[in-house]
């Protein structure tokens, strides 16, 4: 991952608002663009892939902790391969194996291997997008955003003006508390403690 490239995310409802505004604006105007690039506009906001990691680890370290966490989150960016498989084997899978076999001593599945692996898979498929900044044109949609009224723009946010990071980044960790981990909110206090 190379920590200056700048990731381009959009939350799905403004994709979802964007094809709508796109589908309207076909409909009602001649010679109107088939073509959209649903992304955030460089002028709306661009955060390098080390401003998004040090948001979430701000985020995760004081407002919205997990449970049940081994050690304190941390991660390291590289474009090197090389220094990323080392990174990878000495801090991911040695401990995976290490904590799994103490699970098989205590009579428990092991589980911690084989996330990692699914985890490291994962990473090896995003890592073509993160390496490298990524430019869209977005004339189609900017010239959109500006035939909307006031009250379209406020039902179809189409712009991120307004939009905090660390704020739309605590939403998103709730989420994955909330829905994948089943993590109840009664339960962040402890995790307030067990980071401490």
């Amino acid at each position: 991952m190379d920590g200056n490239a700048y990731a381009n995310f959009v939350p799905v409802d403004s994709t979802v608002n964007g094809i709508l505004a796109a589908s309207w604006n076909y409909v009602t105007t001649k010679n109107s663009p088939h073509i959209y690039n649903m992304c955030i506009p460089e002028c709306d906001i661009k955060i390098s892939w080390m401003e998004l990691m040090l948001t979430g680890y701000a985020v995760i370290n004081k407002r919205v902790p997990f449970n049940g966490i081994l050690w304190y989150p941390s991660a390291t960016m590289t474009k090197s391969r090389l220094f990323h498989k080392i990174y990878f084997v000495l801090f991911q899978i040695v401990p995976a194996i290490f904590i799994d076999f103490l699970l098989m001593i205590l009579g428990y599945k092991p589980v911690l291997f084989s996330i990692q692996m699914r985890i490291h898979k994962g990473m090896e498929m995003f890592e073509y997008y993160t390496v490298k900044s990524w430019n869209f044109n977005t004339e189609n949609i900017e010239t959109l955003r500006k035939k909307l009224n006031s009250r379209e723009k406020k039902n179809y946010m189409l712009e991120s003006e307004g939009i905090d990071i660390e704020e739309y980044m605590t939403d998103c960790i709730l989420y994955i508390r909330r829905n994948i981990l089943k993590e109840t909110d009664d339960m962040l206090p402890a995790a307030h403690r067990n980071m401490k």
